[in-house]
């Protein structure tokens, strides 16, 4: 802005153009205004996929330690056990 206009000052709002701190204020209220309250429609989906995506995992865990138990008590110690 200096260049172009041969300004002298760091007041861009004589040229209608507002500072990026001032932007970046504004940009960051407006997207926490819309997506930061928790009773948004879209907070709640989230919350929700959270949920069952940790109830997935558990569950996956759970049969993977389960297949890890039979696989110990079929295969393994069969094998241990011959003399």
């Amino acid at each position: 802005m200096y260049k172009i206009f041969g300004a002298m000052s760091n007041d861009f709002a004589q040229f209608g153009i507002e500072s990026v701190e001032n932007l970046v204020a504004i940009r960051r209220n407006r997207f926490i205004k819309r997506y930061g309250e928790t009773d948004s429609y879209l907070c709640q989906m989230f919350r929700c996929l959270i949920r069952l995506s940790v109830c997935i995992l558990l569950i996956v865990f759970v049969l993977f330690l389960l297949a890890k138990f039979i696989h110990l008590c079929c295969v393994r110690l069969p094998f241990t056990m011959v003399k």
